[in-house]
């Protein structure tokens, strides 16, 4: 009995000591969440440019930011139907600044005649200091026409200020370091069971949680849906919501044209989204995964929905019909074919 009650007592002691660390540890995560929550330091800048018909405006969300916040930039043009908007790319920065997170630009019909593209960035310092979202160009091109009337319009570059967190008069701190403790002589062997007796506890545990999981879940796989179904069932939800038999074609047109444009990105790898229609045909006239009657569908399939968007074309019903009979031909006639063996999920 004696000995069984040490093992009680030695559980009883790790037990407790866990329970404590757990408890250390949430403390402690949760008090750093409370500290870190930024504050708004002013009401941001504005910045308008206009060039005949065409504006671009910039819009950042705040003149200063702390280390620990986020600046948002939102780029915007607007400009009367029949000219497509080119705005400018980024990489991973724009300037000294890192790109946490960006959506757009995508076009939105916001006036009777007008045609507004919208980019939002969410930019993140590193440091301290005066840092500058520098000038950009912003393009507008006639639709459909190589030689049409283009405009470009350059933007100023923009000062943000980037403040430390810590106070202007804070010195750092920096402790001197302290020789290493001396291991103990000679560890008792009970210290040394129940270290060893926790971390089998701890393993056999995670083994155990692992082999539930699987149970339940089945095997932690991927799955990937091939472009074709993404497309035709995105096709699907679009006829379904009776836009063109309420008249709305130039809503139409624009989901049809994106939808044709995310399916060759997801099939072949293009990046037709970011492309204005001009760009993507001349990309298209090297590509050797399309036929020559293929690119031909294409680009007459984009042409004719560009007329719609920016034109103010107005399509009869049978036009609506060939249009969609044509999306759905290059998707069947492009989708991957299967071979013996292969796999239902691969793509060519």
């Amino acid at each position: 009995m004696g000995s069984m009650g040490r093992v009680r007592e030695i559980k009883l002691y790790f037990f407790i000591v866990l329970l404590v660390v757990v408890l250390t540890l949430f403390l402690s995560g949760c008090n750093e969440a409370d500290e870190s929550q930024p504050e708004a330091n002013n009401a941001g800048i504005t910045k308008t440019y206009r060039q005949g018909p065409a504006t671009v405006q910039l819009r950042a969300s705040a003149e200063a930011i702390t280390t620990a916040e986020q600046l948002m930039l939102e780029v915007e043009a607007a400009t009367d139907e029949g000219f497509e908007v080119k705005l400018p790319e980024f990489g991973e920065t724009i300037g000294r600044f890192t790109i946490k997170d960006r959506s757009g630009p995508q076009p939105e019909l916001v006036e009777e005649s007008r045609v507004r593209y919208l980019a939002v960035y969410h930019l993140k310092p590193f440091l301290p200091g005066e840092y500058e979202i520098p000038s950009m160009t912003v393009r507008f091109a006639e639709t459909g026409k190589p030689d049409g009337k283009s405009r470009e319009i350059e933007t100023e570059a923009m000062s943000i200020r980037v403040d430390s967190v810590l106070p202007e008069d804070a010195e750092p701190q920096i402790k001197a370091i302290m020789p290493p403790e001396p291991l103990p002589e000679r560890m008792s062997p009970w210290w040394l069971a129940g270290m060893g007796a926790a971390l089998l506890a701890g393993l056999a545990g995670f083994i155990g949680w692992r082999r539930y999981r699987r149970r339940r879940n089945g095997p932690e796989a991927i799955i990937l849906r091939p472009a074709h179904e993404i497309a035709e069932e995105d096709l699907q939800q679009l006829l379904s919501e009776n836009l063109v038999e309420s008249g709305q074609f130039r809503i139409f047109y624009h989901r049809l044209s994106a939808i044709i444009r995310h399916y060759i990105e997801n099939r072949f790898g293009l990046r037709a989204p970011e492309q204005t229609t001009e760009e993507f045909l001349n990309a298209m006239r090297t590509a050797d995964e399309l036929t020559t009657a293929q690119k031909k569908l294409l680009k007459s399939f984009m042409v004719h929905c560009d007329q719609v968007k920016f034109a103010g074309y107005q399509p009869a019903p049978e036009e609506v019909h060939k249009m969609i009979d044509a999306g759905r031909r290059f998707i069947s006639e492009t989708r991957p074919r299967q071979t013996p063996g292969s796999s239902q999920n691969s793509e060519a």
